[in-house]
């Protein structure tokens, strides 16, 4: 388990720091674009790379902090059984849902690698890596959810064991 933790902890870092580099390079491209009238180049390749590095990397931590949207309106009125059950049954349609992002994204990521294919625009930047990495994002994402499904399982079966009093 601690070698989970690391990993999703490193993506997330590692969207991070895709979120500052491109806030950095877009400040730059703007500053260039309006004062001197010289653009950064790819400035609108990069931020697409990016926004798809900062978004996939980030969704296991996001989901491992409990992080994602939630129904605390509906859930609050429930039971510890109930919530247990409500979770259960959000992380079983989550991981059914990222399970096919997942083999979707990486049939595209393998097509992609077969062509070899390259963003247009005015650098060549290959679509491939980019796309194995949202594989893995979502690949993260998945394993989360299984972990959040044995969690709300057990909390499930426990919560209508009463202790016995000493």
């Amino acid at each position: 388990m601690r070698w989970y933790r690391f990993v999703i902890k490193a993506l997330v870092a590692t969207g991070a720091v895709c979120a500052f580099v491109l806030m950095i390079y877009l400040t730059i491209d703007v500053a260039g674009r309006y004062l001197a009238n010289r653009p950064m180049p790819a400035a609108f390749e990069l931020a697409r790379t990016m926004m798809v590095l900062l978004v996939f990397l980030s969704f296991a931590y996001a989901q491992e902090r409990k992080k994602h949207m939630r129904l605390d309106i509906v859930t609050e009125r429930l039971g510890a059984r109930g919530k247990a059950l409500f979770d259960l049954f959000a992380y079983c349609i989550g991981f059914f849902v990222f399970v096919l992002i997942t083999w979707q994204i990486g049939r595209w990521a393998w097509e992609s690698w077969l062509s070899k294919e390259y963003m247009d625009g005015a650098v060549q930047i290959p679509f491939y890596p980019i796309k194995f990495i949202a594989v893995l994002g979502s690949f993260f994402l998945s394993v989360q959810y299984v972990i959040d499904i044995i969690k709300s399982s057990v909390l499930f079966l426990s919560a209508g064991v009463k202790e016995p009093k000493s």
